[in-house]
């Protein structure tokens, strides 16, 4: 029955996903499920009312804001680690904070925390820098050391 329940799944997934590839199947994560993985930007309205946005061609504008939110069936703190990508090195990776390793040719950050759940939801959201290089990026995230999500997107526009 959990095989059939997660095709099922799986193929709502692809169906309703459009581009965004995120390649993940529901899993156990601390006790809790993990659905619907999604990948965007937030976007602020004229009266000032954030909106998380499904997107795979991410503006490359300084502050632009980036990442990922996934539903998960729990009340407790969710480990999770993420890797990020970067097409090549940018020209600073700024303040580092607490968590956050950089590789030594400056192509990949290593993002690890706790979240605990709102609304059953757990997110974590970059922010696009100056200087930030325009090209494709892979954003992997792990929830609870299971099988990484896998994000693909593009940084698009000004930059270098």
């Amino acid at each position: 029955m959990k095989i059939i329940k997660l095709i099922l799944i799986i193929l709502f997934l692809v169906i309703s996903s459009g581009s965004i590839t995120a390649n993940i199947a529901p899993q156990e994560c601390n006790s809790s499920v993990v659905v619907s993985p999604k990948f965007g930007i937030i976007t602020t309205d004229s009266n000032g009312k954030q909106s998380f946005v499904e997107i795979t061609e991410v503006p490359n504008v300084e502050g632009q804001e980036f990442g990922w939110i996934a539903h998960v069936d729990s009340v407790s703190a969710v480990r999770f680690k993420e890797t990020l990508q970067l097409p090549v090195a940018p020209t600073t990776w700024g303040e580092t904070t607490t968590g956050l390793t950089i590789s030594e040719d400056g192509l990949t950050a290593t993002f690890q925390k706790k979240a605990i759940p709102r609304d059953g939801i757990i997110s974590n959201f970059w922010m696009v820098a100056k200087g930030d290089p325009s090209g494709n990026y892979d954003l992997w995230v792990t929830l609870e050391d299971k099988l990484p999500i896998h994000f693909s997107f593009t940084l698009v526009g000004p930059g270098r």
